[in-house]
């Protein structure tokens, strides 16, 4: 089974994506009867890998909107104390 440590700077999202790729390439090298088995397999990783790296990049979008958000609205309250000052 494939082993991913956790390198600087990645999340939980990346490593698990990168741990399903590391599988999905074992499954591929595996010398098995059942080819079946290890095509269904291998398309379920593809699959959970697709929908993590969806969900990993929803939640990117998600917390850059936030910041964004938290940022224009401290902007329109320096601007609004501004205004009262004067």
């Amino acid at each position: 089974m494939a082993n991913v440590g956790n390198t600087s700077g990645s999340t939980r999202f990346e490593e698990v994506c990168r741990e399903m790729t590391q599988l999905n390439d074992e499954i591929q090298k595996l010398n098995v009867d059942d080819f079946g088995a290890n095509e269904e397999a291998r398309k379920k990783i593809t699959d959970m890998t697709t929908k993590l790296k969806e969900l990993y990049e929803e939640t990117v979008m998600k917390t850059k909107l936030k910041e964004l958000y938290e940022e224009t609205v401290m902007k329109e309250t320096v601007k609004e104390m501004k205004e009262t000052q004067q």
